[in-house]
């Protein structure tokens, strides 16, 4: 009898570490590895790895780049950040009001850009992406004939200026985006 207990302790004690391993085998599949982080000077962000980075370009007061989908599908953020020092002192109305001007020359340039067909862009509002606040606008558009869907965000934080311009071929990858840009710190 004891040998049967022992047996059938062995055998609840697999088949209680398959059932493990395959809990964790399923939770690998779902929600994929640990997503990796981005940090520069200025700023910070999460991305699956999915994405990589790609085009940093480092120019001093201004810094430019990349994140972008590794896979056949477009989706990608242009991140644009410039230190703005003469904001500082300003009082929220200020840079909101600078915001609100910023992200407005952005859409009316992207509503004259040549590359982009049947655009249609949303009226600016504020919004909040993780612990940034400032505004945005989403629009549709065709890219040399491919149906895409963007958003652009514009936020300031202590001398900081961030434009996040996400663009993707479906609303999937569209989603990941905007985790992305709600994941990014401000340093």
């Amino acid at each position: 009898m004891a040998n049967n207990l022992k047996t059938a302790g062995k055998k609840g004690f697999s088949l209680l570490a398959i059932a493990l391993a395959f809990i964790v085998f399923i939770g690998l599949v779902s929600w994929g590895p640990a997503p990796k982080t981005y940090s520069n000077r200025f700023i910070s962000f999460s991305y699956p790895n999915k994405f990589k980075i790609t085009d940093e370009e480092d120019g001093g007061d201004e810094y430019d780049l990349n994140c972008e989908y590794k896979g056949k599908y477009l989706a990608i953020i242009n991140f644009s950040i410039t230190t703005v020092s003469d904001a500082k002192g300003l009082d929220q109305e200020s840079i909101d009001d600078i915001l609100k001007n910023s992200i407005k020359t952005i859409r009316e340039t992207l509503e004259s850009n040549e590359n982009y067909t049947d655009i249609e862009c949303s009226s600016i509002k504020k919004a909040t992406k993780g612990d940034n606040t400032g505004y945005e606008f989403i629009f549709s558009a065709k890219f040399m004939e491919f149906p895409i869907y963007g958003k652009s965000f514009i936020t300031y934080s202590d001398g900081t200026l961030v434009v996040a311009v996400a663009q993707a071929e479906n609303s999937d990858l569209m989603d990941q985006l905007n985790e992305i840009i709600s994941s990014m710190k401000i340093k």
